[in-house]
């Protein structure tokens, strides 16, 4: 364990003071079913209650873990199966823990595929920009040599007072 995280671990046990968990819902797929996982994470004390709720109905669950941190802190997570037919806002996670005042209500909310728009368009203005420099380094490296001679130009030095 780092110093920072034992710093941390034994600031925990010394002080004893719950610590909130922090809350997030992903989406997953498996062939034709589709599973929600809740997770309650870097919480204190160890004792939680997490819950999926569908309708207003607590679902059974596949699976359910709470580990340690290295920091002192615990996570949990638990997931559950979706109903086929079902939108995945029928479905709320439930985090009761001591540290918090109530109920603690999570929903699974689509990504906005904005990150991956912005990302693409970044990307696209970087390439057009290398190939903009690229041009113009080559561009500019011609010009400043000079005309070149084309293929069959001949150039024959002129006698003193010879006239074209």
């Amino acid at each position: 364990m780092s110093r920072s995280a034992d710093f941390e671990y034994s600031k925990l046990y010394l002080t004893q003071q719950p610590v909130v968990p922090q809350t997030m819902v992903t989406r997953r797929k498996k062939g034709d079913r589709t599973f929600l996982t809740g997770y309650a994470y870097g919480f204190y004390p160890r004792d939680i209650e997490v819950k999926w709720v569908r309708n207003g109905v607590e679902m059974p669950w596949e699976s359910m873990d709470i580990l340690p941190n290295p920091d002192g802190t615990y996570q949990a997570r638990k997931t559950v199966e979706v109903q086929e037919g079902d939108d995945e806002k029928m479905y709320r996670y439930e985090v009761y823990h001591s540290s918090l005042p109530d109920t603690v209500t999570v929903m699974y909310e689509e990504k906005s595929p904005m990150g991956v728009i912005i990302g693409g368009v970044i990307g696209a203005l970087v390439v057009l920009g290398l190939v903009a420099a690229v041009v113009w380094f080559v561009y500019s490296r011609r010009n400043m040599q000079g005309p070149r001679p084309e293929v069959g130009d001949v150039h024959l030095p002129l006698q003193q007072g010879q006239n074209i």
